[in-house]
């Protein structure tokens, strides 16, 4: 299967869309070395103009690749194994054990670490019809004295190579101790492993890293034989599945000869090095090497600090093109994947229309010890015609008061006692320049993420459910009918920002259906320099539970161009239910007309909500309803124009009343006007829906007549990175 035309246009749109946002772009996105800081700033909570005052929140992206050391691989790792059996992490000297204890069946086994320690897993061989939490006890001492027994917070069971059984049981202390005590009250297991350190230093707990010269491993699906050795292209392996039984190591490289075609599906696993990293790439001239997964999940990668390149994957019958799954615990980190073509990937059973069916998904469900992924890019790939969504994400470790339990955007552990001390996101995720095209549900939805940056992507056509899926899914499954093309949950630091998003779908009864989603349990979420356009279900939802809203803090929305968007009736551009968090929305540029849509509604209470500074053009894009007996608390429109036949907003739909906004919560200060004013540009005509057309359409809705009176909001550029220096109305300066 080769790249259609379709795909070759939507590559090469998405290059002029990189060039075009060249001077409003981040730091590079890749993922290894230190970090670059960027600062935001958006307003705390005003009544009045003259209460604004400026909050910086930073993001630290990852950023270049180190230069490959040829340094011994024992001397770039990240620990030193000592003459006692300890080890000493080298960033800041953390002592910490990780011992085997193969065949010990009875006594106690006590450890002391002087400079304290958070967490232990232990490891045993378990008979079969043992029930969890029988084979040994943990105890923690200050003095090596008085002992108390720590809480089983997790465990897991593991089926080893040679067909044993092994439980995994892990505890977290919220307070450093010195010492531990490992103590067997089952005398028919053997305690095989045992690990105590600092949570946020676990490495390898079931493989070493050998220290030997990497090597390059050649496939060739035409001219390949799997009886060669794989170490040149003329003794290339024949199958991926024969490359797969090597475990890749720090330098190591896998080539597939372009023009040849894979089948099957494949698991491949490794450990590489910042400094020595793994590559996984083509080889040859033609075509890109096509991976065709025959069912459930074509290519499950299991490594860190790898690039995986030049592909392409698809997987006809199956669940997934690729899921990325830990190899240890900790932090499994530099996972790169790029330019690849990833696509038709079209589940058979009808039932499976699950977050994780589609591209590219990660999911940490080990319960062995906190585990993560850190510094993930996902950058200049085409996802296309996929079975629910493009890029999926979620963990059990990251559960936080309000979303925990395993439940809806919860997680199964939760051992957090705040943001900094027992919860484990993934962090540092970069989702940029992408194509996505033709997602059956959403395009992506990360839930559980500190620092997510989803960037400069050109999202086309999600929801595009087929009618049988959405026919079984209505009847079985729930809120599993509902889509949105970018949406995160429970995540810290979000930055959405420069994409272009378009023809987001609402089916008939299905939910949602909106461009962007900030949904429960966030805290700092920017959605910013966005055009959006031709959504049926809006342009933004905010969406909330009631245990979540006491974590969720400020929401900034800013220097976004929405152009008919809520284009199915009863919809609005901005959906709202259930937050309290407070939003910022100021300087965007909302053009609704000819439709029975509203600009903002609300079908649950909500409050603190702060308009400024936009510009809404057309008749429907300012007027507002909600819910009969929803609640509204404190939002505010203040120094807004509105043109092109909008309305100001001085009342409200409620229910089947129009009554005025000052009786249902709202506050439309004197300083909103209504103007007239010469606003788009008569000859502009959108190009077709699969090209984008941010610039076009930019330059079209700039306002050409300036309007004064407005008050500079704090931040530095517009939505074309021009600098802002002086006060204006919408996502551009004139």
């Amino acid at each position: 299967m080769r790249l259609q035309k379709l795909t070759a246009t939507l590559l090469a749109a998405t290059l002029l869309f990189a060039l075009l946002l060249a001077g409003c772009q981040d730091t590079p996105d890749t993922p290894d070395g230190g970090g670059t800081t960027t600062t935001a700033t958006t307003a705390a909570p005003a009544v009045t103009p003259s209460d604004w005052q400026q909050v910086t929140t930073t993001a630290t992206v990852p950023t270049a690749t180190q230069t490959p050391s040829t340094a011994p691989v024992s001397d770039l790792l990240g620990y030193v194994e000592n003459a006692d059996g300890t080890f000493t992490d080298k960033s800041d000297g953390t002592v910490f054990i990780d011992e085997e204890k193969s065949g010990a069946t009875e006594g106690d086994l006590v450890y002391h670490l002087a400079g304290g320690i958070q967490d232990a897993a232990v490891t045993t061989a378990v008979p079969e019809g043992t029930a969890i939490g029988t084979e040994f006890k943990l105890f923690t001492s200050a003095d090596g004295e008085n002992w108390q027994e720590a809480t089983l917070l997790a465990c897991s069971n593991n089926q080893t190579a040679n067909g044993t059984s092994t439980r995994t049981g892990y505890f977290y202390f919220n307070a450093p101790v010195s010492y531990v005590k490992v103590q067997l009250v089952n005398n028919a297991c053997e305690i095989t492993r045992v690990r105590v350190n600092n949570v946020q230093k676990m490495h390898h707990p079931y493989e070493r890293v050998e220290n030997r010269d990497a090597a390059t491993f050649y496939v060739d699906a035409q001219n390949g034989s799997d009886d060669n050795d794989g170490l040149s292209p003329e003794t290339a392996y024949k199958t991926l599945q024969k490359a797969a039984t090597h475990f890749f190591g720090p330098g190591d490289k896998l080539l597939l000869k372009k023009g040849g075609t894979f089948v099957g599906n494949v698991t491949l696993q490794g450990l590489g090095l910042a400094q020595r990293r793994m590559y996984i790439g083509a080889y040859g001239e033609g075509d890109a090497p096509v991976i065709v997964g025959e069912g459930g999940t074509a290519v499950t990668l299991k490594m860190d600090h790898v690039t995986f390149e030049n592909l392409e994957i698809t997987n006809p019958n199956g669940l997934s093109a690729m899921r990325i799954e830990a190899n240890h615990t900790g932090a499994v980190k530099g996972i790169l994947i790029q330019n690849c073509y990833i696509h038709d990937v079209n589940f058979t059973d009808v039932k499976l229309f699950t977050y994780s069916s589609g591209g590219i998904h990660f999911e940490i469900f080990d319960k062995t010890a906190p585990t993560w992924l850190e510094d993930l890019v996902i950058r200049q790939n085409t996802f296309q015609d996929l079975a629910r969504t493009a890029v999926y994400g979620t963990t059990h470790w990251a559960g936080r008061d309000g979303v925990s339990g395993g439940g809806w955007g919860g997680s199964a552990i939760n051992n957090a006692v705040d943001d900094d001390n027992g919860w484990f996101p993934a962090k540092n995720v970069s989702i940029t320049d992408n194509v996505m095209d033709s997602t059956q549900g959403d395009s992506v939805v990360i839930i559980g993420a500190r620092n997510l940056r989803i960037s400069r992507n050109f999202v086309y056509n999600a929801f595009c459910v087929k009618s049988e899926v959405l026919a079984h899914i209505l009847a079985t499954q729930g809120t599993n009918k509902a889509a949105v093309a970018l949406w995160s949950l429970n995540c810290n630091d979000v930055y959405v920002e420069h994409n272009e998003v378009s023809y987001t779908n609402l089916p008939s009864e299905g939910r949602d259906g909106e461009a962007f989603d900030i949904d429960a349990a966030h805290k700092r979420v920017f959605i910013q320099y966005n055009y959006s356009h031709h959504n049926e279900g809006g342009f933004l939802l905010i969406c909330g539970v009631e245990s979540s809203n006491r974590i969720s803090e400020d929401y900034v929305v800013r220097y976004n161009l929405s152009v008919e968007d809520a284009t199915l009736a009863g919809q609005g551009v901005f959906m709202a239910t259930n937050t309290t968090a407070k939003l910022d929305v100021y300087n965007n540029t909302i053009v609704q007309t000819g439709n029975e849509s509203f600009g903002l509604y609300a079908f649950g209470d909500f409050k603190n909500y702060y308009f400024r500074n936009n510009i809404f053009s057309g008749a429907r894009s300012s007027l507002i309803s909600i819910g009969h007996g929803v609640v509204v608390e404190n939002v505010l429109f203040d120094n807004n124009i509105f043109t092109d036949g909008a309305y100001l907003p001085t009342h409200v739909f409620y229910g089947s009343r129009f009554d005025p906004a000052d009786t249902r919560g709202f506050t439309v200060t004197d300083s909103n006007r209504s103007v007239e004013v010469v606003f788009r540009d008569p000859d502009y005509t959108p190009t077709d829906g699969r090209t984008p057309d941010r610039a076009a359409a930019i330059a079209a809705f700039t306002p050409k007549i300036p309007v004064d009176g407005a008050y500079k909001t704090p931040s530095a550029v517009d939505i074309n990175g021009d600098e802002i220096t002086a006060p204006f109305y919408g996502c551009v300066k004139h």
